[in-house]
């Protein structure tokens, strides 16, 4: 009976392994338990290796993670985590206008025809936060990134957001 019991057990451990998403074998255990503590109850969308840290300004760093995931709130978040788990990243959609006026008058001052259409914020793990701005500026999708003061850090003409699509708002905006 006991030979039995095990060998069920160790079927049904061998079933689910086999059906579990992709994104958990890629995944280190110290990586989840992270994501786990820092957003609890959280769907884990994919986790997989990744070379760099995002639009930071960081060095690229071969093996770090790339977390996708859904909030039980219902938000989107994307991390960019060390091997031992330490999130170096964090990016989340925002409403455009919950950006500070500080960065949109920056943004409009920089693409005066350009019409902001996402938001994106970006904390790094010292807490220092840039805003990405997502546009269509004379039919071209641009990506502007500026910090907390406004002061432009970084302009990309192909938009991507961490998760490699483009950026969506999560609620509309005051006149749009």
């Amino acid at each position: 009976m006991l030979i039995r019991t095990s060998l069920l057990a160790i079927s049904s451990l061998a079933v689910m392994a086999a059906f579990a998403p992709a994104h958990a074998k890629k995944c280190p255990q110290q990586v989840k338990s992270a994501i786990d503590n820092a957003y609890p109850g959280a769907k884990l969308e994919s986790c997989k290796s990744k070379s760099g840290m995002g639009h930071m300004g960081a060095k690229k760093a071969a093996g770090n993670y790339h977390a996708k995931l859904d909030t039980k709130d219902a938000k989107e978040v994307d991390l960019i985590l060390a091997p031992d788990g330490a999130i170096l990243v964090t990016e989340q959609a925002l409403p455009t206008d919950s950006v500070p006026a500080v960065v949109i008058t920056a943004f409009q001052t920089d693409h005066p025809d350009a019409k902001m259409n996402t938001a994106m914020r970006q904390t790094d793990s010292a807490g220092v936060v840039i805003f990405e701005i997502g546009s269509v500026n004379q039919g071209n999708p641009l990506a502007s990134y500026y910090d907390q003061n406004g002061k432009k850090v970084k302009e990309d003409s192909q938009r991507q957001s961490m998760r490699g699509q483009p950026m969506k708002s999560p609620a509309k905006t005051k006149g749009g």
